[in-house]
């Protein structure tokens, strides 16, 4: 696995460490791949673990706010769909802008709302207060 981009792995099974191990031999973080997405992007739709979201944020140093060129889509709007509450909690406190909008006008929160997630609307919903936009 260390020879692998981090545009190229598969999310699901990988681990904290072996996205540290790429970082170290020079994967980059904050790279594109032809469609437009980031490493932090394809972790958050592929279900990869929390500790693998914070390897790539707090030790890629990951742009939060990268946004997709062709489309406006950012890691928060992804996880805000699929994702556990834990991981939108992350990327709020690392100022992830709740507020971003993507070319069909979405927020993380429509995305939220449109899978009915729960958690993560409550979760948007208490971030947004405690920075009186809420």
């Amino acid at each position: 696995m260390a020879q692998q981009s981090l545009l190229t792995i598969k999310w699901k099974n990988t681990t904290a460490e072996e996205v540290r191990n790429l970082l170290a031999n020079g994967a980059k973080a904050n790279a594109y791949n032809e469609d437009g997405w980031t490493p932090l992007m394809m972790a958050c739709n592929e279900g990869a673990s929390l500790g693998v979201i914070k390897a790539l944020v707090l030790d890629g140093k990951a742009c939060v706010n990268a946004a997709n060129p062709n489309n406006g889509i950012t890691a928060l709007m992804i996880s805000c769909r699929s994702r556990s509450s834990s991981v939108v909690r992350f990327l709020l406190n690392q100022n992830a802008d709740d507020t971003a909008v993507d070319r069909w006008c979405w927020t993380p929160m429509m995305y939220a709302r449109h899978q009915n997630n729960k958690h993560n609307i409550q979760c948007l919903r208490k971030y947004a207060h405690e920075h009186q936009r809420g």
